[in-house]
This record gives structure tokens, sequence and C-alpha cells, in this order.
């Protein structure tokens, strides 16, 4: 069942309470009336859920990158402090756009508008993503429905691995100090800001270039239909023309046959 319920989180987001009502009631029909209840709870994804679900299943070494680059900066941090972590953290940004920018490719990919919103909400879930890392209290199986908020103050700083004791006899050493919540927290809020912000910008450009376009073509499209409207009239009145012409040789044509009746009498 485990594998079925896999495919749902698969399947284009449009088809998930379709696919996944009919594979409760067949599972219900073969007499699994709790597996069918189990299926039946499945909550839909929300767009931004499926798109990080698509990256598990088909790009999953993208998944996988996020959680390395936050574990190695909350290690830097720990052991090293903040400056020292700041180009590991500087990677960890580069993961997100990276992944930010495939998950986009899903959403599309799958007739969906990736809106500066839908965005949004993509960079901040990448972003808890690799801020929990391994860490994370309900690690990415391919099935989130629900998007992630980066953690809070408190729980960032504990996210951060402590150094390992001493073993006895040796003489204590002097442990590092836990980075302050403050700075962490400020470079947690920083990433999703630069991340969602950066998003945002590309998502505007592009909106903005696609409208340029539309009426650039519009433009385009009034001028030839104007072109049109003027040969229309031409030739309108060159049929007006010929028929007059047509007119008067048939005037002409019937004074000629009263001519020759005259003759023939």
């Amino acid at each position: 069942m485990d594998l079925e319920i896999d495919r749902l989180y698969q399947a284009p987001l449009k088809e998930f309470v379709v696919a996944r009502n009919a594979l409760s009631k067949a599972r219900s029909k073969a007499g699994d009336k709790d597996g069918a209840k189990r299926i039946k709870a499945l909550v839909k994804p929300s767009a931004s859920a499926w798109a990080i679900n698509q990256l598990y299943w088909n790009e999953r070494e993208r998944i996988d990158a996020l959680i390395d680059a936050g574990d190695a900066y909350r290690q830097a941090l720990a052991h090293e402090g903040a400056d020292a972590a700041s180009e590991l953290d500087r990677k960890r940004k580069e993961t997100i756009r990276e992944a930010l920018d495939k998950a986009k490719a899903h959403v599309e990919a799958d007739g969906q508008n990736a809106s500066a919103p839908l965005m949004s909400r993509l960079a901040a879930t990448l972003d808890a993503l690799s801020s929990y890392g391994s860490a994370n209290p309900e690690p990415v199986r391919g099935r989130l429905a629900v998007d992630i908020d980066p953690p809070g103050f408190a729980a960032f700083a504990g996210l951060v691995p402590k150094p390992a004791e001493p073993l006895a006899p040796d003489p204590p050493t002097p442990r590092e100090p836990t980075p302050p919540i403050e700075p962490v927290a400020e470079t947690v809020a920083e990433t999703v800001a630069e991340t969602v912000a950066e998003t945002v910008a590309e998502t505007v450009e592009g909106d903005v270039r696609a409208i340029e376009k539309a009426t650039e073509e519009i433009a385009a499209t009034a001028t030839h239909i104007e072109g049109l409207e003027v040969e229309l009239d031409r030739l309108r009145a060159r049929l007006e023309s010929k028929e007059s012409e047509l007119d008067h040789a048939r005037s002409e044509l019937e004074d000629r046959r009263r001519e020759l009746e005259k003759l023939q009498r």
C-alpha cells in the first residue's frame, strides 16, 4: 500500500483527489477497511508542497543537497562561529536557489502558474528543509502536504550540535560558546528574505516581459487588421466599378439585340 500512496504524491496535482478516492475505494472493496480509511484521510498537498515532492521523487539529489548544506552550516556554527560559517551559508543559499529553480520547472510543467506568492512559499519551505537538515522532526519522504516554516530562533539554536565532552581523565577543554540566538535567527530571516525577494523579482520581471511581448503582438495584429481593412475597402471599390461596367455592358447588349430584331423584320 505504501507504494500506491507514493504514486499519489508523484501524480499531477489536479489528479490527487480523484486518484486518492479511487485507491481508497479499491482498498475498501478488497476488505482493507483500515487502509481505505487511512488513504481517504490523506490531505491534498499544497502547490508548493507538491513541487517539493516532485524534487524528492525525480531529483532527490536536490533534497539531499539541501539537507547536507544545512547540516554543514550548523556544524560550522557550533565549532567555528558565525563568521567562519559565512561561506557555508552562502553555499546553502545557492543550493536553495538551485532547488527553487528546479521546483518552479515542475510547477510550470504541471500547467500551474508559478506566481510570486507560490514561489515565496516554495522558497520559505526549501529554506526550512535546509535549516532543519537531518534534524528535521518530520523527515521528507516525498509525501509533504503542507508548507514548512523555518525554525524559530530558539529552535534553530537547539538544532546546532553541541561539541562533544572530553573523555576522562583528560583535563576538561573549554567548550565553544553556543552561537547567540539573535545572529542565527537573523541569518535564517535574511536567507528567506533574500531568496523570496530574488524569486519575486524574477517572476515579476518575467511577467513584465510577457506583458510587453503580448502588447507588441497586439499592436502588430492591430496594424495587420488595419491593412486588411484598407485592402478590403479597395477591393469593394473595385467590385463596385466592375459591377457598374457589367451593368453598362448588359445595357449595350440589350440595345444591340433590339437593333438586330429591327433589321430582321
